[in-house]
C-alpha cells in the first residue's frame, strides 16, 4: 500500500502535527489544509524545506500514536468497502501519518523507549494488513464476473510464470498515483486550463460518451495541458453539462479532491453489474480483418484497463487468442505465445508474410522492354501449330482450315451454311455442351468435386471437417435443422476454450423420437478445404456421434452432396443443368381388376392398423 495521504482526511490534531514538524504555523482547519498542501507540492517539486528541531518528545509520540491506532482498529471493525470509498481514503490517510510519526519518534537508544516504538509498529502494520484484507474481498466478492473467476480457474499458467504470477496481475481499483504536472530547469510548461481544452463536455446522457472515456481522456489532457488536480477540481462548469453539471455541484458540498469526486460520478453513472456487462462486452470482442495485430491489441488493452477487478495476463491472453481473426488462428502452431508482447510479435510477422505474398505479380511475357532478352519469360502457347524439318532448316506451315460445323474444308464455321448443331467445343462430340459432356464435364470438375469420407462399418456420408487445427469427422444429415455436437466431440473441443452460451439450452427430438438436452449453443469456426465459416452449434452431451452436420452447415458451407457418386462439390461451383418441371405425377398399372380390388383391400387394412400418427425408427440416425 502507498504512504499516500488525502489531505483532507487529516483532524485537527494530525494537521497541527504535519505542519509543527515542518516549522509551519497552524491556524484553522482549512487554512492548516492549503498550507500541507503548498508544502507538499513544493517537496515533490524537489524545493528544500529546511525543517527545524524534531519538536516532540518520544512520550508524545508514543500517546498519539496509540490514540490514533485505537482509532483505526475501532473504524477497521465496521469497514466493508473498496479502495476508492470515503472510510478507505479516511483509514489510509491515518495508516500513512502514523507510520510517519513512527519514523520521526526518538528512541535516544534507550532499550525501553525502541521496545515501545516496535510495539507500536508491530501494531501499525498489523492494522495495514487487515485492511488490504478487507479490501480486496470486498473487490474481489463484489466486482469480479462469476465469468471472469471460471476464465481464470481454467487458466494454465506455465511452471516460469508461477513465480511472477501475482505480479502480473493489474487492477483498475487500485488507483495508480499519477505524477503531479511539473515543469523542469530547462523548460516551463505552460498551462492550457480546462475552458481553453475544446473538450465535448460530460452530460450523463447514455448516447454519449461513458463516464470511464471521459475521465481517461480529462486524465491525459490535464498531464498535457500541466492542470493540477485541485484546479480540475474547481473546473466542473467547464467539464460538465445538463444533469452532469447538477450532480457535480451536489458533490462538491462532499468531497474535497478530484480521486473523491470521479469516484463519486463512477457510482452514480456506472450500473452495479457493470464489470460483468463490460466482461461479456470483451469477450465477444473479435477482430475486423481491416485492424491489424497492434490496433486489435491496443484496443483490447483498453477494455482490460477499464475492468475495475483484478484479471491476470494469462486469462487476456485467453481471451484474446480466442477472439483472433481465422487468419492468425490457423496459422499460430504450438507451443502458443506466453504473453501479449510475444504474441504482437509474432502476429506481425504473420502480417508481414502476407504482405509479402499480397504483393506477389507474375513475370510479364512482354520482351520488348527487357534488357537481357534471352532472359525474360516467354509463355509458350500452342500458336506454334506443326513444324515440317528439311534437311538441317526448318520452316513453319499452317494446317488446312476445316469447319468444325460441317467437316469440311475451305471454311470456318463462322461462314457455313450447315444449320447449328448442339456440339462440345472441346471433343466435338454433338448432342453435348461442355457442361453436360460426360467426357469433358468430368474433366474439367476434377478439382472441383470432393470424395465422401465413411465411418468404419457405416456407409452414411461423412465429411472431415477442422475446427482450430482439430480434425473431426461429421455426418452430413439432411434431416437436420441445425449443427449438433455430441459428447465426443464437445470433450474435443473443451480443450479450445469455446464460449458455450448457456441461457440458450433447449430440447430437441432426435430421429427415434428420443427428446435430449442440450447444455447451450456454441459458435464454431469450421474449415473445409480452403473455407472457414462461423457456425452456431447446439451442444448435446446425450448423443454419442462425435459431430452432426445439419441443413444450417450444408447452407453456410455451400455443401452440395452427390450420394451416387459419393462425392461432394461447392454450390458456388455450378455443374448442374436445367430440370425440366412437371406439374404432377401420374401412376400407371398392369395389374387386373381382381389384384387391385385385394391390392386397395391390403392397404386400407394396414392404414387401420397404423392409427393417425406417423411411426419413429429405432435407431438414433437414419
Amino acid at each position: 500500500m502507498s504512504r499516500k495521504m488525502y489531505i483532507n482526511r487529516l483532524d485537527k490534531e494530525e494537521l497541527t502535527y504535519e505542519l509543527t514538524v515542518r516549522g509551519i504555523g497552524t491556524g484553522s482547519c482549512d487554512e492548516m489544509r492549503h498550507r500541507l498542501a503548498l508544502a507538499i507540492q513544493m517537496e515533490k517539486e524537489g524545493d528544500s524545506l529546511k525543517y527545524p528541531k524534531y519538536p516532540y518528545s518520544f512520550h508524545q509520540d508514543a500517546d498519539a500514536v496509540m490514540k490514533t491506532l485505537d482509532n483505526l482498529a475501532q473504524l477497521l471493525m465496521s469497514f466493508d468497502n473498496g479502495r476508492g470509498s470515503s472510510e478507505a481514503m479516511k483509514i489510509q490517510t491515518k495508516l500513512s501519518h502514523t507510520l510517519g510519526r513512527l519514523d520521526n519518534m526518538e528512541t535516544a537508544e534507550e532499550e525501553e523507549n525502541m521496545k515501545k516504538k516496535s510495539e507500536l509498529l508491530a501494531l501499525a502494520l498489523s492494522l495495514m494488513e487487515k485492511f488490504i484484507e478487507k479490501t480486496e474481498n470486498f473487490e474481489k466478492n463484489k466486482m469480479v464476473p462469476a465469468s471472469l473467476s471460471l476464465l481464470e480457474s481454467q487458466v494454465e499458467v506455465n511452471t516460469f510464470q508461477e513465480g511472477i504470477h501475482n505480479a502480473s496481475r493489474s487492477s483498475a481499483i487500485v488507483e495508480t498515483v499519477q505524477p503531479e504536472p511539473r515543469s523542469s530547469s530547462g523548460a516551463v510548461n505552460k498551462t492550457i486550463l480546462p475552458h481553453k481544452w475544446d473538450l465535448k463536455k460530460f452530460s450523463g446522457d447514455n448516447k454519449g460518451i461513458s463516464v470511464n472515456a471521459f475521465f481517461e481522456r480529462v486524465e491525459e489532457l490535464r498531464l498535457a495541458r500541466n492542470v493540477s488536480k485541485e484546479n480540475l477540481l474547481e473546473s466542473g462548469i467547464d467539464l460538465f453539462s445538463d444533469k452532469a453539471y447538477q450532480f457535480y455541484k451536489d458533490c462538491r458540498t462532499r468531497v474535497h479532491t478530484w480521486e473523491e469526486l470521479v469516484v463519486e460520478f463512477r457510482g452514480e453513472y456506472l450500473s452495479a453489474n457493470h464489470n460483468d456487462v463490460l466482461f461479456e462486452e470483451l469477450q465477444r470482442r473479435t477482430q475486423h480483418p481491416t485492424e491489424t495485430i497492434g490496433i486489435y491489441l491496443a484496443i483490447m488493452s483498453g477494455y482490460f484497463s477499464r475492468l475495475r477487478c483484478p484479471i491476470s495476463e494469462q486469462a487476456k491472453l485467453s481471451i484474446i487468442i480466442k477472439n483472433l481473426h481465422p487468419f492468425y488462428q490457423d496459422r499460430l502452431t504450438d507451443p502458443l505465445p506466453k504473453t501479449v508482447a510475444e504474441l504482437r510479435t509474432v502476429c506481425r510477422r504473420l502480417e508481414a508474410r502476407r504482405d509479402i505474398i499480397n504483393s506477389y505479380a507474375e513475370p510479364t511475357s512482354r520482351r520488348g522492354n527487357a534488357i537481357e532478352k534471352d532472359l525474360a519469360f516467354v509463355d509458350v502457347t500452342e500458336e506454334i501449330q506443326s513444324m515440317d524439318i528439311a534437311g538441317p532448316s526448318s520452316r513453319i506451315t499452317k494446317k488446312e482450315i476445316v469447319c468444325y460445323r460441317c467437316n469440311k474444308p475451305g471454311h470456318k464455321a463462322i461462314g457455313c451454311a450447315m444449320a447449328t448443331k448442339i456440339i462440345c467445343f472441346k471433343c466435338k462430340k454433338e448432342g453435348y455442351t461442355v457442361r453436360t459432356c460426360p467426357t469433358c464435364s468430368k474433366k474439367g470438375n476434377e478439382t472441383r468435386h470432393f470424395i465422401l469420407d465413411h465411418a468404419q462399418n457405416d456407409e452414411r456420408p461423412y465429411l472431415k471437417v477442422s475446427v482450430l487445427g482439430k480434425p473431426l469427422l461429421g455426418l452430413l444429415d439432411s434431416g437436420a435443422s441445425t449443427t449438433i455436437l455430441g459428447s465426443a466431440g464437445w470433450k474435443l473441443l473443451k480443450d479450445l476454450e469455446l464460449n458455450l452460451d448457456s441461457s440458450k439450452a433447449v430440447r430437441c427430438t432426435v430421429a427415434n423420437g428420443q427428446s435430449v438436452q442440450s447444455i447451450g449453443e456454441c459458435e464454431i469456426p469450421f474449415r473445409v478445404r480452403d473455407r472457414i465459416k462461423l457456425i452456431t452449434v447446439l451442444v448435446v452431451p446425450e448423443l454419442l456421434h462425435t459431430l452432426i452436420l445439419g441443413a444450417n452447415f450444408w447452407k453456410s458451407m455451400g455443401i452440395v452432396p452427390d450420394l451416387r457418386h459419393n462425392e461432394w462439390h461447392f454450390s458456388d461451383q455450378p455443374i448442374c443443368g436445367s430440370i425440366n418441371e412437371m406439374d404432377h405425377l401420374r401412376g400407371q398399372t398392369i395389374l387386373l381388376p381382381l389384384q387391385e380390388t385385394r391390392l386397395k383391400a391390403l392397404i386400407d387394412r394396414n392404414v387401420a392398423l397404423m392409427g393417425e400418427k406417423l411411426g419413429c425408427t429405432d435407431l438414433a440416425e437414419h
